[in-house]
């Protein structure tokens, strides 16, 4: 079995982009190891909430 996808970095600018995380889910996608899909889980959790914020950004950005 591959290893899992390394730990995103908290700060927005160091995280992987979209397709890294789409690469992880392509390749587990078939595991069964809970804390291998717990991981892929978590980091699109905080890619959806980095996305999210840049969409609030460009939003206020607008209003001005």
């Amino acid at each position: 079995m591959p290893p899992a996808c390394p730990r995103w970095p908290a700060r927005l600018h160091d995280q992987p982009s979209p397709q890294h995380l789409a690469q992880c889910i392509q390749r587990d996608a078939a595991t069964g190891d809970t804390s291998v899909r717990s991981q892929i889980q978590n980091e699109s959790t905080e890619l959806g909430i980095a996305i999210q914020h840049l969409g609030a950004m460009l939003l206020s950005l607008d209003g001005q």
